[in-house]
Parts: structure tokens; sequence; C-alpha cells
């Protein structure tokens, strides 16, 4: 910039954000430096799925998240992010290296709880669900089951990074294989015993703040139509879970 300085008369400078490690560092001492010279910064979203403060919830009161997973391969070297804050110690769901589905953060006072193995080539259905602030408030349900339990007593770690879908927390690895309808509800448990997942795909109910990756292309179906910018390889697919 000191060099275009030096060659342009720069007014404004405008760029999209981008939430990496490197990156924050890097645009914050470009932001400090535009400010000496009384040069206007402008930043926006672009290659994240959602801003850090649009889908989630961090008042204590009810939400659902839930989603289908089909792995391609159970051959995971590494963790593999699934849905969450693309940030370390914020909410994240993600696979370890045994394919069990994690729960991090923040979340559970900074411990992982884990669920059993899922097998590859193979549907399940996802759902987390807090209700109200009672002992075991947070489940986790597998296809409909109940198999696992926590308190979670304290807001949902959401912040800095942006909610992003197929890679998530601190995994480098992104998933492979697919994610399908996508919801998350604030303010309702829309599961409290066991239940039989839908057999279509999920609708936007009172309280949906998200509802994606169920079209032919890559939209929020709620209310609220959030941007949704696909980054890498990631790409529509007729697989889905009700075939």
């Amino acid at each position: 910039f000191k060099s275009l300085l030096e060659e342009y008369d720069i007014k404004k400078v405008y760029t999209n954000r981008d939430y990496e490690k490197y990156a924050l560092q890097r645009d914050q001492s470009i932001v400090q430096f535009l400010t000496s010279k009384q040069i206007e910064f402008h930043d926006f979203k672009d290659q994240v799925i959602f801003e850090r403060m649009e889908v989630s919830k961090d008042d204590g009161n009810p939400y659902t998240v839930e989603f289908w997973l089909y792995l391609s391969s159970n051959n995971i070297t590494s963790a593999v992010g699934i849905i969450g804050t693309n940030t370390t110690s914020a909410f994240n769901l993600r696979l370890n290296s045994n394919t069990q589905i994690q729960i991090d953060d923040s979340f559970t006072s900074s411990q992982l709880f884990t669920i059993p193995t899922l097998q590859s080539n193979t549907w399940y259905h996802i759902a987390l669900v807090r209700s109200g602030s009672g002992t075991n408030n947070c489940t986790m349900y597998v296809n409909g089951t109940a198999l696992w339990q926590a308190t979670k007593t304290g807001s949902v770690n959401n912040s800095p990074g942006p909610w992003t879908i197929g890679q998530a927390g601190n995994s480098t690895t992104k998933f492979t294989g697919y994610i399908s309808n996508v919801r998350i509800v604030k303010g309702t448990a829309v599961y409290t015993s066991a239940f039989t997942p839908s057999t279509t795909p999920l609708t936007a109910i009172s309280g949906t703040s998200l509802l994606t990756c169920q079209s032919n292309k890559f939209v929020d179906n709620s209310t609220n139509a959030f941007t949704i910018t696909p980054t890498g390889d990631t790409k529509v697919v007729t697989q889905n879970p009700f075939q």
C-alpha cells in the first residue's frame, strides 16, 4: 500500500472479509495504516457461508441444529468440520479420526463429547437440541435416538469467525461426502424425546433462522434468505436422504 499511495491518490479501500488467523492480523495492520493516512476502509462479506452473528443464538433459550450427513469414506486422518464457526474454541460439530461426531468449545466448558462411530455410505439424521437451562438440557439425537446429553449453562461462543458448513472449528480437513437439509431453529427445542426423522425435505417452521442444502442451488429457504457463498469444489448433487 505504501508504494500504491506514492503512485495513486487513494481515497477509499474496499475488500472482502477473511477470517483466517493470518488474514485477521494482516487486515488489522492495513486498517491502522490506512487510518493514519486518512483513507477510508470498507469490508464486506464474501467467501463465508454466514456472518458470525447471523444464525447463532446466545441468550440461553432453546434451539435446534439438525441436518443429514453421508460419509463417502470413513478413512479420516484428522478432524473434519461439519457445521459451526471456523474458529478454535467456538461452537462447532465435527468428526474425529474415528468418524465420531464431537461437539466442541465453549459449548461444554471446553470439553469434547463423543457419540458412536458413523459408517460410510449411510445417511444419518443428526439433531443437536437445547431445551431450557436445567440439567442435561442439551441432547444429541442420531436417527431420532438420543445418544448423548450434557448441561450447557452459558452462552454459545460464536465469535469471532463466520459460520460454515463442511468445515468448522480448527479442522484443517474439509468434509468429504454429502450434507443435506441443514436447519437451525431459534427458540424451539424441536425434539424432546425419541422421534422418527422426516422422510421429506425439512420446512421453515416457526423460528427457523436457516434452512439450506436442499435445493438445486445454494440458497437459504428460511424467511431470512441469507446469502450463501460456496467455496472450493463445493457443489449441488442429486444425492439426498429421501431417495
